[in-house]
């Protein structure tokens, strides 16, 4: 668990670091206005400081590319280098963010102080295992990166160390393996969205195939939703307290199922195309294409990417109401800095959050990524 120091240091690395002065997505004049207006701390009952705020909440920043500018460009820091279509976002647990930047065929990362590297670039894929269209990332407990990549139907895990990769799924090429075939034999159709869980398990879904697999402890495969008709082109997914959450695209929904059980049951969207429900209950709101989740680390958020509506709708977990986060409904790019409500977000292609509460967003159509405080 972060303690009160950690979070601290944290927020304090990512706001004094000499860097800051340079990145675009500050404002000078917050840091001439008292204590450096974007950091808020209150004393604890044992008189250590808990930190209250990064950001005023559901400001929207840009943390990576330039709008509408799409290339494969790298400076130094993350918003000076051009993007080409990110499709995937993570975070680890040391506040590094990762992106899949599909159409560049490359994994960045970027420090809390806005720099950026390269952690994985094909240019012309000659080696037995490759990445061309990085779509989906996730960390696991070991803070390496899983990357889906449909095109050459495959999952895979990244050093972000050194750009190294691992088979995880998929040979190359599509198929529909059956379930209890070892993953690193098997042909896939797809694989769309990615996530880990608590034990380790990598869980991916098959966008082709209509369904969500994990690999198994033993190497195999499983299914552990869809291929019966109850899903169709799902995409991104998320594991959080044993629930699976799936965005269930052209059924225009995101379903959660329970691991332990395989109980699966609708937690947002009518199945119904269209826009609609905020402020009830999320079973009766209307979506329109949603591909992608995320949970709030606190687990009481379930954040969906509302790519038809152009916007991130959020699900109170407890209570069930849905209500619209992010966007306009308008797809044209508009100016950063202003909140979460009035900001155009064109397609919220990734979602992911990190336990400092902040909501990043992968917006390929304007080759950018946001970000967002969600707390406190």
């Amino acid at each position: 668990m972060l303690t009160a120091t950690v979070l601290r240091n944290r927020v304090q690395q990512e706001l004094y670091t000499p860097e800051f002065k340079y990145n675009p997505d500050y404002q000078l004049g917050d840091r001439t206005r008292g204590a450096l207006a974007p950091l808020a701390l209150l004393a604890g009952a044992c008189g250590e400081p808990l930190v209250v705020t990064g950001d005023p909440p559901a400001i929207m920043r840009i943390v990576a590319g330039v709008p509408d500018s799409a290339g494969a460009t790298l400076d130094s820091l993350a918003t000076r280098s051009r993007l080409l279509r990110p499709l995937g976002v993570a975070m680890d647990d040391q506040g590094v963010l990762y992106i899949a930047d599909s159409e560049a065929s490359r994994v960045l990362a970027v420090s809390s102080a806005g720099r950026v590297r390269e952690v994985y670039a094909e240019t012309f894929c000659h080696a037995a295992l490759c990445l061309t269209r990085p779509s989906a990332l996730a960390v696991d407990a070991a803070g390496a990166l899983v990357a889906a990549d449909p095109f050459l139907h495959q999952v895979v895990r990244v050093d972000p160390a050194t750009g190294a990769l691992t088979r995880v799924a998929g040979r190359g090429g599509a198929g529909a393996a059956p379930d209890g075939t070892p993953a690193v034999q098997a042909r896939l159709e797809a694989p769309a969205g990615v996530a880990v869980g608590t034990d380790g398990r990598v869980y991916f879904s098959e966008r082709d195939s209509d369904r969500v697999r994990v690999v198994r402890d033993d190497g195999t495969l499983a299914t552990v939703a869809g291929g019966d008709g109850s899903l169709r082109r799902p995409t991104g997914i998320a594991v959080a307290d044993g629930t699976l959450y799936v965005a269930d695209t052209e059924h225009h929904r995101v379903r959660a199922v329970r691991l332990a059980t395989g109980e699966a049951r609708t937690v947002a969207g009518t199945g119904v195309a269209g826009f609609s429900g905020d402020g009830g209950p999320a079973t009766d709101a209307q979506l329109r294409a949603p591909v992608s989740v995320a949970v709030s680390a606190d687990r009481l958020t379930l954040y969906i990417g509302d790519a038809g509506n152009h916007r991130v709708r959020s699900v109170n977990l407890t209570t069930g109401v849905i209500g619209t986060f992010a966007g306009t409904g308008d797809a044209a790019m508009g100016p950063a800095g202003r909140s979460a409500a009035e900001t155009a977000i064109a397609n919220p292609a990734a979602l992911a959050t990190s336990p400092l509460g902040f909501l990043f967003v992968a917006d390929p159509d304007h080759h950018i990524v946001w970000r967002t405080s969600i707390r406190f």
